[in-house]
């Protein structure tokens, strides 16, 4: 089992998750409160999901300016 892994607090931005996880190559990124209590985990696929859904939305607010 391993030691002294990566962890986050919950202010830490998606684009942060994703560098973390992609330096250490680890799917799974646990997040902790002020009081040092597990509050969850970051799946990848959680950034994956939230990287798209930012996307699309960026792609819609293009559309829209470039329409009116």
């Amino acid at each position: 089992m391993s030691t002294d892994l990566p962890h986050i607090t919950p202010g830490v931005s998606i684009e942060a998750c994703m560098v973390i996880m992609s330096d250490k190559t680890i799917r799974y990124l646990p997040v902790f409160n002020e009081n040092n209590e597990l509050n969850g985990i970051i799946s990848m696929n959680d950034v994956i999901d939230e990287t798209i859904l930012s996307q699309k939305e960026i792609i819609e607010h293009l559309q829209n300016y470039l329409h009116s």
